[in-house]
């Protein structure tokens, strides 16, 4: 009897663990059920030690033998659990994404899990054959539980190699090999020349990458025959035109217009694959940044400060940085500036302002500061505005004045949903691909089945009717499982939460216009590393500033964003399903030959 209860105990208190862990975690008996789980491993562990000693009364020496084997696997499963406990705990107690320690404890309940469960069905099946009774063979048990051992480590290497490849985007990219196409943005740029536009390439026709380099120049020139000129030169056959854009070496391209030579752009990409591979990855990119730079004067932006908003100053903080943003409107050729009461945000916003970015401010707008802001749009400015929950005050009602209603709960999503922490705070980290037809979304919108913006601990607009002539449209809305959580307990209450979608992001203009989030994580560092989110803000801009969206190719390659459930498919079945039916074939074929 002991011999059945070791078993039937050790793997109840393992279900029952990872079941509470997974269902039952918000609820007040969770921590109870979890001591519970660990004390049936151990029981399980004292049945087996109780077995054997009856063993050895009996004289059973090999039973006996066999059957202290099993605590080898019963042993690494309920290290798994303690380890996988620690993670748990160290999770909840600490707001760092990826810390060493909790990536630690994750590998070692990783690898302590599946050897162990490897050990439990080699030495387990083995035991049923050969270690029971007077002529236990414990050597075959043995010898049966490390080769299965040798398969758990080859699962646990596969399951580890795979998971880092999930968390880190581990790929092989070969795609440098072929240089980034024109895109639709840049061969629009192109199309409308109003006068002749010269691209050099300064390079020999035996550097490496002069074929890939020389595909995207003809593509180029293609797009407009009458006005792009575009020639492969080497520096040493054409020192005057090297000197007359100071080019000191192969792999430059430059971008200079026929009537104004001393104005010129500079691309460097060098000649070598070795060095110029990253950078051919973006060439569509890097010809847009200096095409605007050389066509455009550079417009003023005027970031919003005083108020404890998010800042490009953050360094250790990526939730509350803007680097990432800084970076973006730098491509596009907007010089920064902050705007705050010293320089003037309660009087007027400067006349040289082509937009004002709020971004989470959590201190309340001062009267005159959102007097200004509404001068400033009612003479026809533009403004980018992406609240915090907390935030509360004069800012909230003018929106309210244009017919936007910020609601400061916090939404929430059990099904689909982000793993920034890999805790269940991860159910405030929403998806959401519902883009509407609005010019203010247009390349997402184009995307819908490919790709999602990631939002975290966002709030959501309400539209409502106003009397100042303001035309209010959302432009991302929730999916439809997205649901308010009143309570903040990240879990969805059938008795006071519905389910429905929710308008996440939305435009009103007048003279003036707006775009509005009702989340300032969305364009922070952390999740601005989603294409998506730089694609939004690329949208608003050129929106906002009623142009085009200049989106090269390679950031219109956007990331598919899969389900929930279809990450765990794709998991699972790599590092468990396909190897155990390998080994289920191998079984098979190993009984036929005996």
């Amino acid at each position: 009897m002991a011999r059945l209860i070791r078993l039937v105990v050790t793997i109840v208190g393992v279900v029952l663990y990872y079941v509470t862990m997974r269902y039952l975690a918000n609820f007040s008996y969770f921590w109870p059920l979890i001591v519970a789980s660990l004390m049936l491993v151990v029981g399980g562990l004292v049945a087996n030690a109780v077995h054997i000693r009856k063993s050895r009364q009996q004289g059973l020496t090999g039973e006996a033998q066999s059957f202290s084997y099993c605590y080898l696997w019963q042993g690494l499963l309920l290290f798994a659990l303690v380890a996988h406990l620690g993670y748990f705990a160290r999770t909840i107690y600490s707001p760092a994404i990826d810390s060493w320690d909790k990536k630690l404890l994750l590998a070692i309940w990783l690898l302590s899990v599946i050897f162990g469960i490897a050990l439990a069905i080699g030495i387990e099946l083995s035991i049923r054959a050969n270690g029971v009774g007077r002529f236990g063979e414990p050597r075959r048990v043995l010898k049966s539980g490390a080769s299965w051992g040798l398969v758990g480590i080859l699962l646990a290497i596969l399951l580890n190699i795979n998971y880092l490849a999930t968390e880190h985007n581990i790929v092989s990219d070969w795609s440098y090999l072929q240089v980034t196409t024109l895109s639709d943005s840049s061969r629009t740029m192109v199309v409308d020349l109003q006068k002749e536009l010269q691209v050099y390439a300064f390079m020999s026709r035996d550097d490496e990458i002069y074929p890939f380099v020389n595909d995207y120049l003809e593509s180029l020139a293609s797009a407009n025959n009458r006005l792009v000129k575009a020639s492969v030169i080497d520096k040493e056959l054409r020192p005057m035109i090297a000197e007359k854009y100071r080019v000191h070496a192969n792999g430059n391209l430059v971008l200079a217009f026929a009537d104004d030579e001393k104005k010129y752009q500079k691309i460097y990409l060098g000649t070598e694959l070795r060095i110029a591979r990253r950078k051919l990855r973006d060439l569509d990119g890097q010809f847009q940044k200096a095409f605007l730079q050389l066509t455009a004067s550079a417009q003023q932006v005027y970031f919003y400060q005083g108020h404890d908003e998010f800042t490009w100053q953050y360094r250790q903080d990526k939730q509350r940085s803007l680097r990432a943003l800084r970076a973006l409107f730098k491509k596009r050729n907007y010089q920064l500036r902050e705007f705050s009461l010293d320089t003037g945000s309660a009087r007027q916003v400067p006349d040289d302002a082509a937009l004002v970015v709020i971004v989470g401010p959590r201190q309340p707008f001062i009267d005159a500061e959102v007097s200004s802001l509404r001068q400033y749009l009612d003479n026809g400015g533009k403004a980018l505005i992406f609240l915090d929950v907390e935030h509360q005050g004069p800012l909230i009602d003018f929106l309210q004045e244009t017919g936007l209603q910020f609601h400061g709960q916090v939404l929430a999503n059990d099904r689909s949903y982000v793993a920034l922490r890999k805790s269940v705070r991860d159910r405030w980290s929403i998806i959401s691909n519902n883009f509407t037809s609005h010019p203010a979304v247009t390349t997402l919108a184009e995307h819908d089945r490919q790709t999602a913006v990631l939002f975290d601990q966002n709030g959501y607009y309400r539209i409502v009717a106003n009397d100042q002539g303001w035309r209010t449209q959302a432009v991302i809305k929730s999916i439809p499982t997205t649901f308010v959580d009143h309570n903040r307990n990240y879990a969805f209450d059938q008795t006071q939460e519905t389910r429905s979608t929710f308008d996440l992001c939305a435009i009103t203009e007048r003279k003036g216009r707006i775009y509005a989030c009702a989340d300032a994580t969305v364009i922070s560092d952390i999740l601005m590393q989603n294409p998506a989110n730089q694609v939004l803000v690329s949208d608003a801009l050129a929106w906002l500033q009623d142009k085009k969206a200049f989106t090269s190719s390679s950031e219109k390659d956007l990331k598919i964003v899969h389900s929930k459930n279809e990450d765990l498919l794709l998991f699972y079945g790599t590092i468990i399903v396909m190897p155990l039916l390998v080994l289920a074939i191998g079984l098979l074929t190993t009984r036929r030959k005996k």
